[in-house]
């Protein structure tokens, strides 16, 4: 069971923000999942990995990871130190209205299932994530407001994690930041 201390959500049905922190993880409580829509998962701390359709990456304070709509994840704890993060998934629909060409969702949806997830906070070096992830999961507005700042923010990491993508190269070509086999039991 997990017992998560889930201190901010916000759920705007196209829109969901979470920032939550489990002091003493068990890993069985992390299974794999998809969602309907897109996620920006923000890494602050703890000892954990993330398995994304057989990829397998090393997580460091202040990484973020990213999946497309249906791309299987889960988080692997790797001891049972305190795990905290902020998550904001969003219907890649509501992008259209200001990006109809869907360029600040190329990295999302122009890489292979599993690859080019990662992106470290130095390749993001333009925004203070956690600033970023914090005012965007934990301001204390109103829900028009709060939608409001949700999405000034997302739009400012979209832009980051877009630039980063194309600095990049092909996602294909990234090398993945992999712990060893021997931790990794299902």
């Amino acid at each position: 069971m997990i017992f998560t201390d889930i201190l901010q959500e916000f759920n705007a049905g196209d829109l969901y923000t979470r920032y939550a922190v489990e002091e003493n993880p068990d890993d069985r409580d992390f299974t794999m999942h998809v969602h309907e829509y897109c996620e920006i998962f923000y890494f602050v701390s703890g000892e954990a990995a993330y398995l994304v359709e057989g990829s397998r990456y090393l997580l460091q304070s202040g990484d973020i990871m990213i999946m497309r709509p249906a791309e299987s994840h889960r988080t692997k704890i790797l001891d049972r130190s305190r795990y905290e993060r902020y998550v904001i998934n969003f219907s890649p629909a509501m992008i259209d209205n200001i990006d109809p060409q869907r360029r600040l969702l190329k990295a999302f949806f122009d890489r292979p299932l599993g690859r080019g997830n990662l992106y470290s906070s130095p390749e993001l070096d333009k925004i203070r994530l956690k600033t970023v992830f914090h005012d965007a999961c934990c301001c204390d507005r109103d829900d028009y407001g709060r939608r409001v700042k949700v999405l000034t923010n997302l739009f400012m990491l979209l832009d980051a994690i877009n630039d980063a993508c194309l600095r990049r190269g092909k996602a294909e070509d990234m090398p993945l930041r992999s712990p060893s086999e021997k931790w990794w039991i299902m």
